[in-house]
This record gives C-alpha cells, sequence and structure tokens, in this order.
C-alpha cells in the first residue's frame, strides 16, 4: 500500500474520530396542513423531497423530519407568507449526511395547480401531478423525478447525478453538466443542453434542439428535429422527422441521423471542413450542395469526424 493511501486513511480516521457521533437525536418532526396556498418553495438540501398533486385536494399537508447525531443543526425550517410556502433544510454540517448521522424526508401533497420551485443539493427530488404556467426543478447531484407535468414551460437542471421525466405536457428546457438524464412522452418542444454524461429524449410530439459539447445523446421518435449540434462525443437520432428548421452542426465526433421523412422533399447545403460526410447515397469529405427543386433547404456544417442523414 503506497504511502499515499495510507496517508488518506489517516487523515479521514482524524476527521471521523474528531466528530462527535453521539447517538441519533430528532431534530425537526412536523405535521401541518395549509389552506391557501398557490405557491410554494423547496430547498431540500441532501433530504428526500417529494411533492405528489392531486384533484381531490385543495390544502397542501407538510410531514417533515429530520435526526441527527448533532443536535446543533438547525433541522427544516417553513414558513408562510401570504399564499406561499417556504421550506428549506437549515445549515448543516455535510459530513454528518456523508457518514449517514442525518436523515430525514421532507414530504408534501396538495392540490395539482400549484406554483412549484424546488431544488435539492443531493438526495431524491420526486415531483407528481403538477399543473403550472411555469415550473422550475433543480438538483446538483442525486436523482430527480417528474412525472406527469402540464406546464407550458418547464425548467429541469441537474449538476450530475440523475434525472428522469416522463408524460410531460408542455415546452421543456433540459440541461445536464454531467450525470444521465432521460425524456420520456412529451407533448411540447424541448431545448436540451448537455455538457457532458448522457441524455436520452424518446416519444416527443414537437420539435426537439439542443446540443452537446461532449458525452453522448440519443433521440428517438421525434415528430421534428431542429438544430442540433455536437462539439465531441456522439450524437443519434432515430425515427425523427426533419423539417425547415433543420440545421445540423458538429465540430468533431459523430453525429447519425435517421429520418422517417422523405429526403428528396429537401435541399441541402453543407459545408465540410474535413471528415466524412453522407446525405441518402451521396458521400464525400468536402462541400456538399443537393439540389432537390425544393422549397426549402437544409443546411449545416461539419468541421471534422463523421455525420449521416439518412432515411
Amino acid at each position: 500500500m503506497s504511502k499515499y493511501i495510507v496517508g488518506f486513511y489517516l487523515l479521514m480516521m482524524l476527521v471521523v474520530s474528531a466528530c462527535d457521533f453521539g447517538p441519533m437525536q430528532v431534530i425537526t418532526d412536523e405535521s401541518e396542513t395549509f389552506e391557501g396556498i398557490t405557491e410554494i418553495q423547496i430547498r431540500g438540501g441532501a433530504l428526500e423531497t417529494s411533492y405528489i398533486g392531486s384533484d381531490d385536494t385543495e390544502t397542501v399537508t407538510l410531514e417533515a423530519f429530520l435526526e441527527s447525531s448533532n443536535p446543533q443543526m438547525d433541522g427544516i425550517i417553513y414558513r408562510r407568507r401570504g399564499s406561499r410556502l417556504e421550506i428549506e433544510m437549515g445549515s448543516t454540517d455535510g459530513l454528518s449526511f456523508w457518514t449517514g448521522r442525518t436523515k430525514g424526508f421532507i414530504s408534501l401533497t396538495g392540490p395539482r395547480k400549484m406554483a412549484l420551485d424546488a431544488r435539492n443539493s443531493s438526495g431524491t427530488l420526486e415531483i407528481r401531478n403538477v399543473e403550472h404556467s411555469a415550473l422550475d426543478f433543480r438538483i446538483s447531484s442525486g436523482k430527480m423525478e417528474v412525472h406527469n407535468i402540464v406546464c407550458d414551460h418547464l425548467v429541469l437542471k441537474a449538476s450530475s447525478g440523475k434525472l428522469h421525466g416522463e408524460n410531460l405536457q408542455g415546452d421543456v428546457d433540459l440541461d445536464l453538466s454531467s450525470g444521465m438524464a432521460a425524456l420520456e412522452g412529451v407533448w411540447g418542444n424541448v431545448n436540451f443542453k448537455g455538457s457532458s454524461g448522457s441524455i436520452s429524449i424518446s416519444e416527443v410530439e414537437g420539435r426537439v434542439d439542443g446540443g452537446m459539447s461532449s458525452g453522448k445523446a440519443s433521440l428517438e421518435n421525434i415528430s421534428e428535429v431542429g438544430k442540433l449540434s455536437l462539439s465531441s462525443g456522439m450524437l443519434t437520432a432515430e425515427e425523427v422527422g426533419i423539417s425547415e428548421a433543420t440545421n445540423l452542426q458538429a465540430s468533431s465526433g459523430y453525429m447519425k441521423i435517421q429520418t422517417h421523412s422523405s429526403l428528396d422533399d429537401f435541399n441541402y447545403d453543407f459545408s465540410v471542413g474535413s471528415g466524412h460526410l453522407s446525405i441518402g447515397g451521396q458521400k464525400g469529405s468536402k462541400d456538399l450542395k443537393i439540389d432537390n427543386g425544393a422549397t426549402h433547404t437544409i443546411a449545416g456544417t461539419l468541421r471534422s469526424g463523421k455525420m449521416e442523414l439518412m432515411n
């Protein structure tokens, strides 16, 4: 065993021994029902956090529980400001979460129609059955589950960890720094941005635009793709539609688009720096223009790597 590994273990032993791992104590144990709430803000920290909407209630019920070996923790704080309910995890020593010596949850049930802004640093954030004009859900790490949402504009953002959205009605902005994100079943337009990691988007009745800096993106069963860009890595699309809004950009890596639209319904104007471009049966490593006598022209740029557009 190297001296660096030994040193690391000794350091961790010193840190752990310096902590007071006394018996677990209940810091917060609250249950309360609120009437007249139309807006909720949640800052759940590392707690398991959830909001489940229902058509059968007009009240909001909060269940909050926290236990820790550190009795000095602030606990879960909540306050009402008119029709707005604010819930947050107070200040913590991050080590107690890491060692499993702090545990708890924030559980909310309430009306389906609710203005909701929920953010977690880690843990699990679960949102189901919510309807509003604008919704914003974010995690730093951990896991996010978002299901059965009706919203004009939905923002989903994850710095890392895992994000899953299903049965979403309305336009969606998806932002992933790393980790994994998957959207299934969207009735609206999707705009995605990935720095790295993996993004999967399927079953979309609308247009999908977006780009990856690196990592992998896969699109499947999409009504229409618009502007797609790839800096490096891989972007694949299967059973997608193309239109006059389609624009394909790749700096390097591999982009493959398989469309159910007729390639002959469009003209093509692609600039190629290097690499290999294939559109239907035409292939090459130079600029490619195809005139099918169509009304609309699809343009694109390939600086290096490989790009394919096919039926």
